[in-house]
């Protein structure tokens, strides 16, 4: 029997990886769901909040590392996590370690696309109109003092890092197929540029739509498991 294929998922700025764990009822025995949790939420809320994306990355392969023994996996990231699974990729390649499958960054223009923004040095007040305007943090935490308050560190350390991220442009292409999944009303990725990531690895690159702006993968997980394990068994040769 084949053995199944992991699924890491990396969530995206002041996300956990308990968003991830409704995906189990959408997937069947092919694909083994694996949520990343990062640093300061979720079961390691008390550990310290990432200073920079080497930190992020370097603990994230730390994590997998156990399961990096030559068994198929995929790497998931949305948004944030986009660029964190890019980087963890790029960091498996130089440990000699085996690729993944497949690299689907979700909401997440090309590495070499810098945002351009100082979201993390924004005002409270202003920070929260920028949250607001994002959509995706639940209107109870902002307008929740207290909640508010344990969020809005964790938001700030996450920002931090994709507004101060630059793309190493010495790194090689990564050996693996790239799937790019985009909401068709997302404002904060611009989809005619989602084609250059087929310039970042050396396999198949494929771009898929899906109806909504930046947070569209919670009203598609179904149709977004559905499309991983039909691409998880292409990759294998598996007759469905």
């Amino acid at each position: 029997m084949r053995q199944p294929v992991k699924l890491f998922c990396v969530p995206y700025s002041g996300g956990s990886a308990t968003l991830y764990l409704r995906w189990k009822e959408f997937l069947n025995d092919s694909v083994e769901l694996h949520p990343l949790e990062l640093r300061g939420r979720g079961k390691r809320f008390i550990e310290p909040l990432y200073e920079s994306m080497s930190e992020a990355v370097s603990d994230l392969y730390e994590n997998i590392k156990p399961h990096l023994n030559g068994s198929p996996y995929v790497l998931f990231g949305h948004s944030l996590g986009g660029i964190l699974v890019y980087e963890l990729a790029q960091l498996i390649r130089q440990k000699g370690d085996n690729m993944p499958l497949m690299l689907i960054p979700s909401g997440r223009r090309p590495p070499s696309q810098l945002s351009g923004k100082k979201r993390h040095l924004l005002s409270d007040e202003e920070f929260k109109q920028e949250l607001f305007s994002m959509g995706g943090t639940p209107k109870e935490i902002l307008e929740h003092a207290e909640l508010l308050e344990l969020f809005l560190p964790i938001l700030r350390a996450d920002f931090k890092l994709a507004d101060t991220y630059v793309h190493d442009k010495s790194q090689p292409k990564l050996d693996t197929d790239v799937v790019v999944l985009n909401g068709t009303e997302d404002d904060l990725v611009n989809a005619e540029l989602l084609p250059e990531w087929s310039e970042y690895a050396l396999g198949k690159m494929s771009i898929h739509h899906f109806e909504g702006g930046h947070f569209f993968l919670h009203d598609h997980a179904e149709s977004i498991c559905q499309l991983i394990q039909q691409l998880v068994a292409d990759k294998q040769g598996v007759i469905r």
